[in-house]
């Protein structure tokens, strides 16, 4: 898995990440609510739920209420920002045995990610989790990600973020041994960011 670069782990990353980064107050709870919307069609009230990356802790106050929350980040100056209960470590080897976890969310990770990366990432996040994994991935069919392939949209120097066939996000999970049930999305083929519900076979 690529590390974490140095925009999430130097001194002041946790701060300037937990500030004003999103348009409107709408915008900033965009990623909660395609979350919590997902979590009422497949997963199960209460429980115990890892934030994983947890970032700053942006999704902790919409996940918490009636759960036993858990952040993890690879950034301690991220985590300095959480509250509650916080773990240091890395999605691609989460120190937490099998089934541990009702509920595991992984936002804004995936498509930072190529193929093989994605694959431990995901096989991570199925492994510790007894319920339903939800993630965020970029969806190759939406409108950015096709204006890109078309050569109409240039990606930043510095962007790495991988659009992703929701096949082959599919073929993840069920090598893990888990099942897509359901997609979430602000704007259907506008929003690239897309999140993904997979419950656990045999769970």
């Amino acid at each position: 898995m690529a590390r974490a670069q140095t925009k999430w782990t130097g001194e002041g990353a946790g701060r300037h990440y937990a500030g004003d980064r999103f348009r409107s107050p709408r915008s900033r709870g965009r990623d909660a609510r395609m979350v919590l919307g997902l979590l009422d069609r497949h997963g199960s009230p209460g429980g115990s739920i890892l934030d994983a990356p947890s970032g700053t802790g942006r999704l902790q106050a919409a996940l918490e209420p009636g759960r036993e929350y858990l952040a993890l980040d690879y950034s301690a100056s991220m985590l300095a920002e959480c509250g509650g209960e916080r773990v240091q470590g890395e999605v691609h080897a989460l120190p937490f045995p099998d089934d541990h976890f009702d509920t595991v969310v992984c936002c804004r990770l995936l498509h930072h990610l190529g193929p093989a990366e994605r694959h431990q990432a995901i096989g991570e996040l199925v492994r510790v989790c007894k319920g339903v994994v939800i993630a965020s991935f970029w969806d190759s069919r939406s409108w950015h990600a096709l204006r890109r392939r078309k050569g109409l949209r240039r990606a930043r120097q510095a962007d790495t973020r991988l659009a992703v066939p929701r096949a082959a996000l599919r073929a993840d999970f069920e090598s893990a041994g888990a099942r897509v049930v359901g997609h979430a999305a602000s704007f259907r083929y506008l929003s690239p960011q897309t999140f993904v519900a997979a419950t656990v076979h045999g769970r």
